[in-house]
């Protein structure tokens, strides 16, 4: 009802470095040559065990990892969404959600067509846009603060071993 979903074309290995964002599973992305989306969209690791349920916001040209699933808005009228909201919101349900939809013995997995079925509640709109533009814009910068004192602590220690 919320998103069209579709899986990432990319495998790690098939990766040439350039200058579009290569979304993965893990954390920290890598870059690509080429894109091949340009898009608002939310990236769900669906198969990279260690990082089994992490999502990432993107908007923009990018290209999504092949352990992964793009989740789009449908656009539905009567169903508004903010992806920022979304994605926050899948971040803070990735435990449930892994517990709920992982499934395999040497290597946990989500399947992708358990994770189209999986209920997602629908937040109103307002709600949405409210959280992003108050709660997540405060984190946000509260993050980059804490990035940047993390850096300057390093600073500090590589200068007192010189």
């Amino acid at each position: 009802t919320l998103f069209d979903v579709a899986k990432g074309t990319l495998a790690s290995e098939s990766n040439i470095d350039g200058d579009y964002p290569f979304v993965t599973a893990s954390e920290e992305w890598k870059t690509h040559a080429e894109y091949a989306l340009d898009t608002e969209a939310i990236v769900y690791a669906v198969s990279a065990a260690g990082s089994l349920g992490r999502s990432h916001y993107i908007n923009g040209k990018f290209i999504a990892s092949n352990l992964c699933l793009v989740l789009t808005s449908k656009q539905n009228p009567k169903y508004p969404i903010d992806l920022e909201f979304y994605n926050c919101y899948f971040a803070s349900i990735r435990k449930q959600l892994v517990s709920d939809l992982a499934d395999g013995t040497s290597k946990l997995t989500i399947s992708p067509d358990m994770f189209k079925e999986y209920y997602i509640d629908y937040i109103p709109y307002d709600e949405q846009k409210n959280f992003v533009q108050t709660k997540l814009k405060d984190f946000l910068i509260l993050q980059e603060k804490y990035r940047k004192a993390q850096e300057q602590l390093s600073q500090y220690i590589s200068a007192l071993s010189d």
